[in-house]
């Protein structure tokens, strides 16, 4: 390697995408980890979360492991030992990124149908049990 193609691996050339800045950045790397609070996040935003993880997980990543599998390429283009040891990293990263930067009608299908289940649920849960009333008296005995 020379000393000039050096500069190419430094730092200053990397160029991150539009937004993905150090909070975008960190963001990230916290829902790794699983530690965003839940509780600071609206129900609408819980659910639009849920929904692009979903499409993420369920449809996108699954179409570009497929995409991957048909690669014929031999010899020098096929893929190394690294890429296919990280390829199911680098297909959910990308997944995610593909479902978060765009417009996806299902991903807004998916969290209106969360947001409402969980409408409903919240409702039935604080609506008391509905028990059965005595008889009134006399009525509902059988006589002997």
């Amino acid at each position: 390697m020379k000393i000039a193609d050096a500069s190419i691996l430094s730092p200053r050339s990397v160029r991150l995408p539009a937004g993905a800045g150090p909070q975008t950045r960190s963001a990230e790397f916290a829902s790794v980890l699983g530690r965003i609070d839940a509780e600071s996040m609206t129900a609408e935003e819980r659910a639009a979360q849920g929904a692009r993880d979903l499409v993420s997980v369920a449809l996108v990543q699954p179409a570009l492991k497929a995409f991957r599998q048909s690669n014929g390429a031999s010899g020098p283009f096929a893929p190394n030992q690294a890429e296919r040891t990280f390829r199911g990293m680098m297909d959910a990263t990308f997944a995610q990124r593909l479902v978060q930067g765009g417009r996806w009608p299902l991903v807004d299908r998916v969290a209106r149908t969360l947001l409402r289940q969980g409408q409903e649920a919240s409702v039935a849960a604080a609506e008391p049990p509905v028990q059965d009333a005595p008889p009134a008296s006399g009525e509902g005995l059988k006589r002997s």
